[in-house]
């Protein structure tokens, strides 16, 4: 409760944009602030971009070890790669984070937490991270801020190929290829990667004082595939289809007593149509159907295998409408989410509407953002949640906000 208040409290931040390269992409355009197209120059909360070139000059083996940079984040691994990670952002809970894989939740609603260990580096375009309370954007699990993950989508109309085999510690084999090209008004791509690793074991570090379990490497398996296809119909009238997947096999140690080596099959999946319509010159209407699945399996033995599977349909209308100043935009959210396991939970189903409402302007030397969501969730019942900004530019590299 105290780190839920900690992490409402409005404070005095002056930011500059004076970084190194590394650090700031100021022609790029983020969305995760607000849910409105906006330059990062103008952006009033603590974001951070890092794009493709960041992500290969970092040199990280994984996205949880390229997380590990980033201020204000803290990872919990508990073990190598492909095991379960928790990621805290200002010192909120693991389950206070929206991940969203190109606009779609991938969580698991019984953990509360995404699976990002399972996301391959090779399949992503970009990472926004938005640090701080962000309920009234992206609903009440938003306490901490969201991380948006962006998969790779060719940015030419020329045909790309690109292909790439490496080599690592721990008998460590990567792979990946991908194309994208464009024929007419047509765009589309794909990219598929296979990680394979030997590990190690992840209690080397322990104290040799039980002898239940045997000291062999935990190895990992991945595979993960992301598409797209977008179809412009004519100016400002677009239809886009997308998919992203990525299935992932972890093993544990060794039990002696039953000379089984437990391991655990996880899988993360989303897909969605968006249909993208610039109704008026100052109108722009955004529709997307999505849904998105998290599947974990565990198996403990021959004959024990807990079993988590998460199913959310999602629907979400935004509406961005470009005022004499400002932009606003209004939304309709809509989750369902539904839960099949070994464990028999009283709730298995349930579902969220949510009415939202944000606003964004800059004039000379003041920004602005506003926004406002109620949510009706069939279990919780109705919240609404309002959250306010605002920045002066002291100077054109220093801003108060």
């Amino acid at each position: 409760m105290n780190k839920s208040i900690l992490a409402s409290l409005l404070g005095l931040a002056f930011s500059s944009n004076a970084f190194a390269a590394e650090d700031r992409i100021l022609d790029d355009v983020v969305i995760t602030a607000s849910r409105i197209n906006q330059s990062h120059a103008s952006i009033i909360g603590d974001v951070t971009v890092i794009d493709r070139e960041a992500i290969e000059r970092v040199g990280a083996g994984s996205i949880v070890d390229l997380l590990k940079y980033q201020a204000g984040v803290q990872i919990n691994s508990s073990g190598g790669a492909g095991t379960d990670s928790d990621i805290y952002l200002r010192g909120t809970n693991a389950d206070h984070i929206v991940v969203l894989v190109d606009g779609l939740r991938i969580n698991s609603a019984t953990k509360g937490t995404t699976a990002l260990q399972h996301i391959p580096l090779a399949q992503i375009e970009k990472i926004e991270i938005l640090r701080g309370p962000a309920s009234s954007l992206y609903g009440a699990d938003a306490i901490g801020g969201v991380i948006q993950i962006f998969t790779k989508k060719g940015a030419s109309d020329k045909p790309l190929i690109h292909a790439a085999l490496g080599l690592a510690s721990y008998d460590t084999r990567t792979a990946e290829a991908g194309f994208s090209a464009a024929t007419g008004d047509t765009h589309y791509g794909i990219n598929v990667n296979k990680l394979v690793s030997d590990g190690y074991s992840a209690i080397r570090f322990l104290p040799t004082n039980t002898r239940s379990i045997s000291w062999d490497r935990d190895g990992y398996r991945n595979l993960g595939v992301s598409a797209f296809i977008d179809h412009t119909f004519s100016l400002g009238q677009a239809l886009k289809l997308q998919y992203f997947g990525s299935k992932g096999n972890s093993d544990s140690d060794i039990n002696s007593r039953t000379d089984f080596a437990a391991f655990t099959k996880s899988s993360i999946e989303s897909y969605a149509l968006t249909s993208t319509n610039q109704l008026t010159d100052f109108w722009r209407s955004t529709l997307k159907l999505g849904k998105g699945m998290d599947d974990y399996d565990y198996h403990e033995s021959a004959s024990s295998v807990s079993l988590y599977t998460t199913e959310q349909n999602q629907y979400t209308w935004q509406n961005d409408l470009s005022l004499p100043v400002g932009t606003l935009a209004l939304a309709y959210d809509r989750l369902e989410q539904q839960v099949s396991s070994s464990v028999n939970y009283t709730v298995k189903m349930r579902d969220n509407n949510a009415y939202l409402a944000s606003y964004v302007a800059d004039a000379d030397q003041h920004s602005v953002q506003a926004s406002l969501r109620l949510d009706s969730n069939s279990q919780y019942g109705k919240h609404t949640t309002g959250g306010i900004g605002y920045g002066y530019h002291l100077s054109p590299l220093w801003r108060a906000s």
